[in-house]
């Protein structure tokens, strides 16, 4: 009883380990629902069973139901949509980095390039490098057993988490915690987008 998931494509699933939860969506609301069957085979896609109705029902077991519907599913939504776009930059951020250390070797090694468009590539990277900082958190800083400040992955992955098997209203706390994340985002997509403009001038 859960809504699909808002992951990146993936050609090979993988099994959940033992502390992690399947790539699932989070649960649906009590309400009408319907399902439908077909037979992928071949080219074509054969309807095996009609789109039939059932209904999904609250098991009323909770500590403390949810008594805010709208406003969990919306939190739900919202929360699987920033999980989406956040992936996805995530990849591109990856992508950036990549393309920017195939630029700082045509430039150190390819005939007549010019050795001083390295402080251009030197530049993209210290912009990836603060916008992975703002993803993931600074690493170096927790290696050596310092507190770091919550990252977008940090708080995002939290509220996930905590609203992957609630029933519950969403907290304060995490409402608190979506609002810090879609702000930080919109400061480390602007880091992408600059890192994105110089290397496109590079190329």
């Amino acid at each position: 009883m859960r809504a699909e998931t808002t992951s990146p494509i993936k050609l090979a699933k993988s099994n959940p380990g033992r502390y992690d939860s399947p790539d699932e969506g989070f649960l649906v609301s009590a309400g009408v629902y319907s399902v439908e069957i077909y037979l992928l085979e071949g080219k074509g896609a054969t309807l095996l069973v009609d789109k039939t109705n059932f209904n999904v029902k609250r098991l009323n077991n909770q500590a403390l139901p949810a008594t805010d519907l709208e406003g969990i599913q919306k939190t739900r939504n919202e929360t699987a949509e920033l999980v989406r776009v956040v992936d996805a930059s995530a990849s591109i951020h990856q992508e950036l980095s990549n393309e920017n250390a195939i630029l700082t070797q045509a430039i150190k090694t390819y005939p007549g390039a010019d050795i001083k468009l390295l402080t251009e590539t030197s530049k993209i990277k210290m912009l990836l490098d603060s916008a992975s900082i703002m993803l993931h958190g600074d690493g170096l800083l927790a290696s050596k057993e310092f507190e770091t400040y919550p990252s977008i992955y940090n708080r995002l992955g939290t509220v996930q988490y905590q609203l992957f098997e609630s029933t519950s209203n969403a907290t304060a706390s995490q409402l608190k915690n979506l609002n810090i994340v879609k702000e930080e985002f919109a400061s480390y997509q602007a880091l992408i987008e600059q890192a994105r403009t110089i290397i496109k001038a590079l190329e």
